[in-house]
């Protein structure tokens, strides 16, 4: 997902977030946080889950 892929997709399951549209800042932080812990790679201009973040996401759905 692009950066602003990630923006609209965090907007639309968590509006609560509050970010505004069309603005990636907070986007751009959580994708790498996610990056510093091994979860997330950066493939051109677009982030992808890695094999961990793969098996984070199915864990944290089965809890």
């Amino acid at each position: 997902m692009t950066l602003a892929e990630v923006s609209e997709q965090q907007l639309d399951t968590h509006p609560a977030l509050g970010w505004s549209r069309g603005e990636t800042d907070m986007a751009k932080q959580r994708v790498n946080w996610l990056r510093t812990m091994g979860l997330v790679e950066k493939r051109g201009d677009e982030y992808a889950l890695t094999n961990d973040g793969f098996r984070f996401v199915e864990s944290a759905v089965e809890k």
